[in-house]
């Protein structure tokens, strides 16, 4: 026959057992949260990088074509400096979405970092429109864009490496 101390002996074991699986899983599944989150700003920080580097890149070679205007026929230079503005619009797209992802991923350092960068690209266009660049202006434009990828990409792995942390 069963008694009361055998009945609450097997109640304590079950509801002990219970309880471990249940405070395990509450972490399992804490943990795993926590990956997941860390996961997703990894994948944000590498669509940044990548829009970035879109859109240095497609600045890089518009800005050889316009450095090298002179060379050009009139009618030339003409269709290059509208190419070169259309490859602007769609480096500033590019520039656009990485500065919103960097907004959503809640880094302001990173957001004005991107947003330096999208003014020096910006004032390079306006600069291009009014004249063409002579090789110093050119080399200080280049320089400052340049300078802000560097900040850009230190601020890229500087948030990449506290999400890894």
């Amino acid at each position: 026959m069963v008694t009361y101390a055998e009945i609450l002996d097997s109640a304590v074991k079950i509801g002990l057992g219970a309880v471990i699986s249940g405070v395990a899983t509450y972490y399992l599944a804490k943990l795993n949260s926590k990956q997941d989150f860390s996961k997703n700003k990894r994948d944000l920080l590498e669509r940044i990088s990548l829009a970035v580097e879109r859109s240095a890149g497609m600045i890089a070679r518009e800005m050889m074509m316009v450095h090298r205007l002179d060379r050009l026929s009139e009618d030339k230079k003409e269709q290059a400096l509208q190419k070169a503005e259309d490859t602007f619009l769609k480096a500033a797209d590019e520039h656009n979405i990485a500065e919103g992802l960097a907004a959503l991923l809640g880094s302001p350092d990173l957001t004005r970092t991107l947003r330096s960068y999208g003014e020096s690209a910006l004032d390079l266009q306006n600069v291009i429109q009014v004249k063409p660049l002579d090789h110093e202006s050119h080399n200080v434009v280049i320089g400052r864009i340049n300078s802000t990828r560097d900040e850009i990409n230190s601020a890229i792995k500087s948030a990449y490496e506290k999400t890894a942390a």
